[in-house]
């Protein structure tokens, strides 16, 4: 299954480490015509740019973050990451500090035809039963969606709950990618998206602890 990758990053200097490594354990282990679209208001004569246009097919895509600006969390410009365009049936949004040490082709095992969506459960149940019907329950009211009669099952302790996704990988549907950008909110350090939410047509799966121990993400 063809795809792309994207990553999007700002100016602060704490993720050069993580780039650098990134970009080293990920330039080996591409499938043929895999391209990496990175999303940065960084200059093109950037250091961490550079390294990595020299590394990796990459395309560079100017984005001065104003959309997520009035965001407060440091991660706000990752909201940027889906702010390309491809060719390729599927996007796979990474994170900088990962560490990929197996060849991506592993994706091949969960990017079906007939999915929309590829997302990263938590880990673990972050609320209690109480707790997640007062505080879900106001959340949901708050964004005009009803709360999702549907659970899925967390990585670590195979507990069950409310859709409640991670932002290291989120695999999309290239057709989705607009439908994207429009709808997804940050809430911490999860996302939440409404074609789950509203249990509307859009098909997905969850990526379990099998995946990660076959692809070998740190």
């Amino acid at each position: 299954m063809n795809f792309d990758i994207t990553l999007a990053f700002d100016t602060a200097e704490y993720l050069n480490p993580q780039l650098y490594l990134l970009t080293n354990t990920l330039k080996d282990k591409l499938p043929e015509d895999t391209i990496v679209h990175i999303v940065t208001n960084r200059e093109e004569n950037d250091d961490v740019i550079q390294h990595m246009k020299n590394a990796l097919p990459l395309k560079i895509w100017y984005n001065d973050g104003t959309k997520t600006s009035h965001l407060e969390s440091r991660c706000r410009y990752m909201f940027n990451c889906f702010e390309v365009e491809t060719n390729k049936p599927w996007l796979i949004k990474m994170e900088s500090d990962m560490l990929i040490l197996k060849h991506l082709s592993e994706f091949d095992n969960i990017l079906e035809e007939q999915l929309d969506l590829v997302m990263e459960p938590e880990n673990r149940k972050i609320f209690s039963d109480v707790q997640e019907k007062r505080l879900w329950r106001r959340m949901y009211k708050n964004m005009g969606v009803e709360t999702p009669s549907i659970q899925i099952q967390y990585r670590e302790n195979k507990e069950y709950g409310l859709p409640l996704f991670g932002t290291g990988i989120i695999c999309v549907k290239s057709n989705l990618i607009r439908t994207i950008n429009d709808r997804w909110i940050l809430q911490g350090v999860v996302i939440l998206i409404f074609t789950i939410l509203n249990e509307e047509i859009y098909k997905f799966r969850t990526m379990n602890r099998n995946f990660y121990n076959n692809l070998n993400i740190l």
